[in-house]
């Protein structure tokens, strides 16, 4: 839902891959409709109601836009929510509202959803950084749930992306990756 340069790279990476992917415009799907079309046979501009339907959803909202858009989404209990707003720098960055995260906000307004935070700087050339010693690319993500985790980091694996889990405590970042235990 939402579209921005790391939402579209993200969704070209899963058709690819082979996954269903649906897009929607939160403001109007004319707007992406020609992007969408070129993307393959794997991938369908849909109504903002059929995503919401789907267990995983890659948000991509304007700060302005995401109190709006959280108060008229349905009950988002176990769904997994992957934001992709986040800047990695921290809280202290142009666009935090009152010392928040966009993340935190969308977190504070949707409790029953499991939110995942996909972290970039600036785009997916800094967000999906190249590794030298895998024939993918990097993926930095944080979360509070560990099964929404282990699930995130399994759809990006099947990207091609290494997934790496970040905890930020203290407003500091320190990247890890989490081994966690099969599901």
């Amino acid at each position: 839902m939402g579209v921005s340069t790391v939402t579209m790279e993200i969704a070209n990476r899963a058709a690819k891959a082979g996954h269903e992917v649906l897009i929607s415009h939160m403001r109007n799907n004319n707007i992406i409709k020609d992007a969408v079309s070129r993307m393959g046979d794997h991938v369908i501009l849909a109504s903002k109601d059929r995503v919401l339907k789907t267990k995983i959803i890659i948000l991509f909202a304007a700060l302005e836009d995401i109190q709006n858009l959280m108060s008229e989404l349905p009950d988002m209990t176990g769904k997994i929510l992957i934001h992709t707003n986040n800047a990695i720098l921290g809280k202290e960055f142009p666009g935090s509202v009152s010392g928040k995260s966009s993340g935190e906000i969308i977190a504070s307004l949707l409790p029953e959803a499991s939110i995942i935070r996909m972290y970039s700087i600036i785009g997916p050339s800094i967000c999906m950084l190249k590794n030298p010693d895998q024939e993918g690319n990097q993926i930095f993500y944080s979360g509070d749930a560990i099964s929404a985790k282990r699930k995130v980091k399994s759809f990006f694996e099947t990207l091609g992306l290494e997934a790496i889990d970040i905890e930020i405590s203290d407003n500091k970042t320190v990247a890890f990756e989490k081994q966690y235990d099969s599901v």
